[in-house]
């Protein structure tokens, strides 16, 4: 059976106080009834003694003659006695002279009748002093008998005294007195054991009073302890609920007392402390209502501005556009007439103007792609520009590419090589673009690389499983691409032997007009739009494009596009 465990403190106080009063009335009520059952019984002892001496001595007499009358005299001073239930005497040899008392008269009272112990008697002939024994007869009834020996003194004969006879073999300092009977008192225990038991009851009774008032003593003292914790414990779980003005009547100076100041104490601080959060809150409600204000109205500035500045791009890029056009018509024209010049269709021409007309039609032709380059970046930003889609050979774009570049490669004495994946599949694409892209990574490769290195193109078909495609505004160190998007991807890479890219500008370069720095588009020339347009064309593909490169060891550039463009 599970046992309901106490939880309350004052039930706790009460069991541990009762427990104690209840051991304290049954260790002294114990303690003074043993003390007073053992005087009682030291004072019936000693009474017994004494009237057994006192009827030794009035029998001394009746003895040694054996007279009846004498021995019924000493008998009528002790059978009146309380508490005396019998009285006997014996002589010498253990003969029953006379008895009396008032259990004689009892039925079934054989205690009373039987003769003289032998024991006893031989005792108290031997050593002649009194005894004690306690008996009990058949109907439970207790007796205390006391024994004592009656003596006889011996008296010196006349011939002993008066003529000098020889004495006895006693000694003049010896005890001339012998014991010529035995008197027998029994005392019944009757009264004793009634007030004995009186005294338990009323001991019992005493308990019981003096336990159920210190029960009431112990509940009054439990009650006053825990009276001041139960309001605590109450006023504390109001205050859990969330009632925070609670304060606690002070009614002592002790413990209590001081735990009740502190925790009203506390009540106050926490009080306080709400309020202060309180108003902080409002403040700081206010102060996000009027920062969202301010948010809004500056998101709305600048909304109106990034739409002034879209609106701005918009017409930087139409201007652009149309400028371009309009200028490339008349370099058009210009660089047709250097050329029809330069072939003689007007007659030869002097070898001292051929040389600036072939600087004319060189010169033309590098403005010629600056517009192109400037044309298509307008395009782009302007969502001008559409991929013609359609099949191609990645082999025949990357061999054209080749071909164009090859006399600048010779040019600086560099190795212009190819390595194309054998089987790669037709692709799916815009194959003028493409052939832009690989043009301005080739050109940039030639440009950057001195004399005597390599430029290296290769392209691969790559699974899905083994890449992912990114932005190409990412490129890092780490050439693993991140969003799958195709199954199967054509991954072209440019390598060259050149001076390289610092590491921290390889996140830059694809920007537009950059370039690594000043001093490099002096040296180089550039306007800083090939990777920024092979970028925009690379994304137009769905490709992702970045790079690795050692400063001094060379650079790589990858770009790859879906081998299915949708």
């Amino acid at each position: 059976m599970k046992i309901r465990r106490i939880t309350r403190f004052r039930t706790k106080v009460l069991l541990s106080i009762i427990p104690m009063i209840l051991a304290l009335c049954v260790l002294f009520g114990g303690m003074s009834l043993y003390q007073h059952n053992r005087l009682l019984h030291s004072e019936f002892v000693k009474r017994g003694k004494a009237l057994a001496d006192n009827l030794a001595a009035s029998g001394e007499l009746g003895v040694f003659s054996e007279d009846e009358r004498l021995l019924n005299a000493a008998l009528r001073g002790i059978t009146g006695e309380e508490d005396v239930a019998y009285v006997f005497i014996y002589n010498d040899t253990g003969k029953r002279l006379i008895g009396g008392g008032k259990a004689l008269v009892q039925s079934g009272l054989t205690s009373a009748t039987e003769t003289l112990n032998q024991e006893i008697l031989t005792r108290i002939l031997a050593d002649r002093r009194p005894a004690t024994r306690t008996i009990t007869d058949a109907g439970a009834e207790s007796f205390l008998e006391f024994y004592a020996p009656i003596l006889s003194t011996e008296v010196r004969l006349v011939e002993e005294q008066y003529f000098g006879m020889p004495r006895s073999t006693r000694g003049p300092s010896e005890n001339r007195s012998r014991v010529i009977g035995i008197a027998r008192v029994g005392l019944s225990m009757r009264n004793m054991d009634a007030h004995s038991a009186y005294l338990i009851k009323l001991w019992a009774i005493l308990s019981a009073v003096f336990l159920a008032g210190g029960a009431l003593a112990a509940y009054a003292l439990s009650r006053r302890i825990t009276q001041p914790i139960t309001r605590l414990t109450e006023s504390a779980a109001r205050m859990a609920e969330g009632q925070i003005d609670q304060k606690i009547t002070v009614d002592s100076q002790d413990e209590l007392g001081t735990l009740a100041t502190t925790y009203n104490e506390m009540a106050k601080a926490l009080a306080r402390t709400l309020d202060e959060r309180a108003r902080v809150a409002i403040e700081l409600r206010d102060l996000n209502r009027s920062l969202e204000d301010r948010i809004r109205e500056r998101t709305s500035q600048l909304e109106e501005t990034n739409r002034e500045l879209m609106r701005a791009s918009r017409h930087k890029s139409e201007f652009l556009a149309n400028m371009s056009h309009e200028l490339r018509t008349p370099l058009n024209a210009i660089l047709g007439f250097t050329e029809l010049i330069i072939d003689g269709v007007y007659g030869k021409i002097p070898d001292e103007l051929r040389e600036s007309i072939e600087d004319i039609h060189i010169n033309g032709r590098h403005l010629l792609r600056l517009i192109n380059d400037v044309l298509d970046l307008s395009k782009i930003e302007a969502g001008q520009m559409r991929l013609n889609l359609s099949e191609c050979s990645i082999q025949s774009l990357i061999d054209s590419t080749i071909s164009a570049t090859r006399s600048l490669a010779a040019e600086k004495r560099l190795e212009l090589v190819s390595r194309v994946e054998t089987g790669l599949p037709p692709a799916l694409g815009d194959s003028k673009r493409i052939t832009q892209v690989l043009m301005n990574l080739v050109g940039n490769a030639i440009k950057f690389t001195p004399g005597g290195g390599s430029v290296t193109v290769t392209a691969k078909c790559v699974r899905s499983a083994k890449c992912e495609v990114r932005s190409a505004t990412e490129s890092s160190s780490d050439p693993a691409p991140r969003t799958p998007h195709h199954s199967d991807l054509i991954e072209i890479a440019v390598a060259d032997t050149g001076i390289g890219i610092p590491t921290e500008e390889l996140k830059s370069i694809f920007g537009e007009f950059r370039q690594v720095d000043s001093s490099i588009t002096r040296e180089y020339g550039g306007s800083g739009l090939g990777l920024s347009i092979a970028k925009r064309l690379v994304e137009m593909h769905e490709g992702s494009i970045w790079a690795e490169s050692q400063v001094g060891k060379g650079s790589i550039f990858y770009f790859r596009i879906p081998l299915r463009t949708q």
